[in-house]
C-alpha cells in the first residue's frame, strides 16, 4: 500500500511538472518559441553527464558518447527534420532555454541584433577549455583591468576589452591588406616547397622518394603540409624549429577538438587534454623565449601578446589564449581541402576538369600559377568547394541572451542562449535543389548564384563572420593546383604496409558533434600514391613570385 502511494504521489508530482513546464508558457507566453515536450526533469541535465532522450533520439546516437551540450546540438539537428517547420523552437538544457532558430528571416534578426545577443559567455567558455584561468579569463573579457587608465590609444581607440580586440585584430590580419600579404606569402611559400617534386634539402613531403610512390594518408598529408604553413605564418620559423612534429599532434587533437568545447573532463577524454597540453606548453615556451628569436612571428600573435602583458596575464595564460588561436586559423581549411582531394579522386572526369582549368594557370611551364586567375577562374574548382563547404559546415552560431528581446514577433527571455545550426539551413531543397543531402559537383557549376544565396552561411555571420575566407581559399586552391599539376595523385590499392585496401569515398559525419568542417564517417582516411610528372611535365620548380591578396 506504501508503495501504491509512493507510486501514486510520484506521479502526480510528475503531472505537475508536465503541465507547469509545458502547458502554462503555452497560455501565458504565447509569444515565446515553442518548448519541446520531454518526459524527465531537466534536473537530471544538471546532475548528469548523459544526455536525456528526446522522442526516440536515443535510436540515432549512443547516450553516453557525449555531453549535455553535444547532444543538444545533435537533437536540435535532428529535431528541425522532425518537426519539418521553420518556426523556432526551444529546449531545457541545465535549467537553461536553448533556443533554435531554423528560419532564414528568424537567423537574420539575430545576427543584426547585436546589443541584446552577445558571443561573449560563449567566448569564456573557449578560454576556459583551452586552459586559460578564471582570473586571466576575467581580465581578458574586462575593460576595467588595473592599468587600463593607460592604454595605449592609438593600438585600442575604442578601449575595448581584450576578447573584443582579439576579434578586430582577427579581422586586421586576414581581410585583404599588406597584413594579409605578408602572411599568405609565408603559406604559399612553404606549401610550394613541401610539393617540391625533386629532392629538397629543406624537407620535400612528397612520398615519391626515388620513384617508389609508397601509399600514404591522403588526410595525414594535406593536414600536415598546410598546418605547419599556416603555424610558420603565425608564429615564425623558431616556433617551427623547435617544434617540428607540432603538425601531427595539432592533426590528431582536431580530430576530437570538440570533446573540449563540450567539457569532456580530462578523465573522460585523457588523449585530447594531453594533446592540448603538449600545444600549450609548446606555445608557452615560444613566448617564455627572448622576442629576437621571434621576430618573424605574424603582426597578429605580437599584437595579441603585447595587449595580454599590458593586462597582466602570465605565459601560460597568453599561451592557452593562443592555443585558441592557433585552432580557430588551422582547424579547417586543411579538412576541405582533404574533401576536395577526395572527391576529384573517386571522380575521374571531375578530377581531369578541375586539373586542366588549372593547368591553364600555368603560364610557359611556370610553377607558380596566376593566383587571380585560379581564385576567379576556375569554375569547376570553385563549384567544388562551394558544394563542399556546404555540405561539410557543421559549425553552429550561438548567442547569448542578455537581454529579453522580440525578434519577428517571438520574445526570447533574458539568460537563455540562441542556436543557429548554419548545417541545417545548408540542407533546405528550398534553396539547394534536389538531393541537397548529396556530394553534387555540379550545383554551383550550373547555379552560381546559390553562392548568395541568404540560405549558404559556411562562414557564419553578423559579428563573428569569419575573416580567414579569403587565407583559406587561397592556400587550399594553391594546394590543389600544384598537387594536380605537379603530380599524377591516384588512389591506392594498398596501404603503407602493403596489405590491400577496399576504398570507398568517404562521407560526411553527419551524426557526430563538430565545431567547424566535420569529419568523416568513422574518421576514414583516404590511401593515394604521388607519382611526379614525366620530364617536361607541366610545370616546373622555379622561385615564387609574392603576392598580393584581392578580396
Amino acid at each position: 500500500m506504501a508503495a501504491l502511494a509512493f507510486c501514486m504521489f510520484g506521479f502526480l508530482a510528475w503531472l505537475a511538472w508536465q503541465i507547469n513546464k509545458f502547458l502554462v508558457p503555452k497560455w501565458t507566453k504565447p509569444d515565446t518559441p515553442r518548448r519541446i515536450h520531454y518526459f524527465v526533469s531537466d534536473i537530471a541535465w544538471r546532475s548528469s553527464t548523459i544526455p536525456m532522450i528526446f522522442f526516440d533520439a536515443a535510436k540515432e546516437y549512443k547516450p553516453h558518447s557525449c555531453p549535455k551540450f553535444a547532444a543538444t546540438l545533435i537533437e536540435a539537428e535532428r529535431l528541425v527534420r522532425y518537426l519539418r517547420s521553420q518556426e523556432p523552437f526551444c529546449l531545457s538544457l541545465g535549467g537553461r532555454s536553448m533556443y533554435i532558430l531554423t528560419s532564414l528571416r528568424d537567423v537574420s534578426g539575430a545576427f543584426r541584433d547585436t546589443s541584446n545577443l552577445s558571443f561573449e559567455m560563449f567566448y569564456k567558455e573557449l578560454l576556459s577549455a583551452f586552459g586559460c584561468s578564471k582570473s586571466s579569463v576575467e581580465k581578458i573579457c574586462s575593460t576595467k583591468w588595473k592599468g587600463h587608465e593607460n592604454v595605449d590609444k592609438q593600438n585600442n581607440p575604442k578601449s575595448l576589452d581584450l576578447a573584443s580586440l582579439v576579434m578586430e585584430l582577427f579581422a586586421s590580419q586576414f581581410l585583404p591588406g599588406p597584413k594579409l600579404d605578408a602572411f599568405a606569402n609565408v603559406v604559399l611559400a612553404d606549401i610550394n616547397v613541401s610539393l617540391d617534386p625533386r629532392d629538397s634539402p629543406t624537407g620535400s613531403r612528397c612520398h615519391i622518394a626515388n620513384g617508389s610512390g609508397k601509399p600514404f594518408r591522403l588526410r595525414r598529408w594535406v593536414g600536415n603540409i598546410i598546418n605547419d604553413s599556416v603555424m610558420h605564418a603565425l608564429l615564425g620559423s623558431n616556433f617551427m624549429r623547435m617544434n617540428p612534429d607540432i603538425g601531427d599532434t595539432f592533426v590528431d587533437f582536431n580530430v576530437d577538438g570538440w570533446r573540449l568545447i563540450f567539457k569532456y573532463p580530462r578523465w573522460a577524454a585523457p588523449k585530447l587534454h594531453a594533446q592540448r597540453d603538449l600545444l600549450i606548453g609548446a606555445l608557452q615556451r615560444h613566448f617564455e623565449s627572448p622576442k629576437s628569436d621571434r621576430a618573424d612571428q605574424s603582426w597578429l600573435i605580437t599584437r595579441l601578446e603585447a595587449e595580454a602583458r599590458l593586462r597582466g596575464l602570465e605565459n601560460k595564460d597568453i599561451a592557452s589564449m593562443c592555443c585558441m588561436v592557433l585552432w580557430g586559423v588551422a582547424s579547417n581549411a586543411y579538412k576541405i581541402c582533404f574533401w576536395l582531394l577526395a572527391h576529384l579522386l573517386f571522380d575521374q572526369r571531375l578530377y581531369d576538369l578541375v586539373r586542366d582549368e588549372t593547368g591553364a594557370c600555368f603560364s610557359g611551364g611556370c610553377q607558380d600559377p596566376d593566383l587571380t586567375r585560379l581564385i576567379s577562374r576556375c569554375p569547376r574548382l570553385d563549384a567544388s568547394w562551394h558544394e563542399c563547404l556546404r555540405l561539410g559546415s557543421a559549425s553552429a552560431s550561438v548567442r547569448h541572451v542578455n537581454k529579453t528581446c522580440v525578434i519577428n514577433g517571438k520574445r526570447y527571455e533574458e539568460g537563455g542562449q540562441i542556436m543557429i545550426p548554419i548545417s541545417q539551413l545548408h540542407h533546405g531543397a528550398d534553396y539547394f535543389g534536389r538531393d541537397p543531402d548529396s556530394f553534387d559537383a555540379d550545383r554551383f557549376y550550373n547555379d552560381p548564384c546559390l553562392v548568395k544565396s541568404p540560405a549558404y552561411r559556411p562562414w557564419g555571420g553578423g559579428t563573428t563572420y569569419c575573416p580567414g575566407r579569403y587565407v583559406a581559399k587561397l592556400e587550399i586552391f594553391y594546394f590543389i593546383a600544384l598537387a594536380l599539376n605537379r603530380f599524377n595523385l591516384s588512389l591506392s590499392d594498398e596501404d603503407d604496409r602493403g596489405y590491400r585496401v577496399q576504398q570507398k569515398r568517404p562521407a560526411f559525419d553527419m551524426k557526430s558533434p563538430c565545431m567547424g568542417v566535420r569529419n568523416s564517417i568513422g574518421d576514414a582516411d583516404v590511401w593515394v600514391r604521388l607519382a611526379p610528372e614525366s620530364e617536361g611535365g607541366r610545370v616546373k620548380q622555379v622561385a615564387r613570385k609574392k603576392v598580393s591578396v584581392v578580396g
